[in-house]
């Protein structure tokens, strides 16, 4: 806002000088060559004109320039904003409400389907009723407020979170730690949690963690091991597959997950899908992203996720 009330004054004490400023170049008229110093003394001679003219070509230049300073101090700014709890080029298949029986066809389709494909597993939390909870934390991301849920999982899912294999990321997750890629999230060794779940009681959660290197530097987010989910009074049932696997034009893969459980688009808790590759089906065709903030960045920098859950 200050920029623009400053570039709003600059403008029109330039316009008012205009006329000055037209007047003060007659003088530098006769160091010029012939052409030039002709077209100055015109100017000058007709400087109401000549004022005009220039006011104007001047103010359509400053504010097509003030636009396109705007514009892309907007694009910057939700560049930076843009956050994702996956990196790039993940593929995600979730299982959402699905019996055990249903989720472990699913997993054996998708490991026949992805041959040579590592699969890393999440995992889900529930109480002794069987109600499923989010983990959630909050925290500021490039100036904007972020809500996470955090990953429940293992050190397969932790390499692929990372792009790599961490010691000491590895280490503190094996002895019950969280691994944390948010710095300002941590509070004395501690990560804060919010527990909750749209049919039973909300809880705070304050675990262990640390800090470690995410594989993309918009990635956020954070890891669980299933040790410390469950001494805080959780089950913890597998329903999600990660890889880093990109679905060719002509995958099966989404055809064939459909064959396992019925797929339909309401209700939604009963299934819903996304999946930015052709192998989804037209009818479910999307960009999804593991964006939990601005909507950058562009569809091609989004990973691919397909989602399912179902019964």
């Amino acid at each position: 806002m200050w920029v623009l009330a400053s570039a709003v004054l600059v403008l029109l004490g330039l316009v008012v000088m205009t006329p000055w400023l037209v007047g003060y170049t007659g003088r530098l008229a006769a160091r010029l060559r012939l052409p030039l110093r002709v077209s100055v003394r015109d100017a000058v001679r007709h400087r109401s004109r000549t004022a005009s003219a220039v006011a104007a070509v001047m103010a359509v230049t400053a504010t097509v320039t003030a636009m396109g300073i705007g514009t892309y101090s907007e694009y910057v700014d939700r560049r930076d904003a843009y956050t994702s709890a996956r990196p790039t080029g993940t593929l995600a298949i979730w299982g959402g409400t699905m019996a055990d029986a249903t989720w472990d066809k699913l997993r054996a389709t998708t490991a026949s389907q992805l041959p040579g494909v590592p699969l890393a597993a999440g995992f889900q939390a529930k109480d002794a009723q069987g109600r499923r909870y989010a983990l959630r934390y909050t925290v500021r991301w490039n100036g904007t407020r972020t809500r996470r849920t955090v990953a429940i999982g293992d050190q397969a899912l932790l390499r692929l979170l990372q792009g790599r294999h961490d010691p000491q990321a590895a280490a503190a997750l094996a002895s019950g730690k969280a691994v944390v890629f948010d710095a300002a999230a941590l509070r004395d060794g501690k990560l804060a949690l919010r527990a909750s779940s749209t049919s039973g009681p909300a809880r705070k959660l304050d675990v262990p963690a640390v800090l470690a290197t995410p594989a993309d530097k918009h990635q956020g987010g954070a890891l669980l091991p299933r040790t410390l989910v469950e001494q805080a009074g959780f089950s913890t049932a597998e329903r999600q597959l990660y890889a880093m696997h990109r679905l060719s034009a002509d995958s099966t893969l989404w055809r064939d997950l459909t064959k396992v459980t019925p797929v339909s688009r309401s209700p939604p808790r009963r299934a819903t899908a996304t999946c930015p590759t052709p192998a989804c089906g037209a009818g479910w065709a999307a960009l999804s992203s593991s964006s939990s903030a601005a909507p950058w960045p562009p569809p091609a920098w989004q990973p691919p996720t397909c989602f399912l859950s179902g019964r």
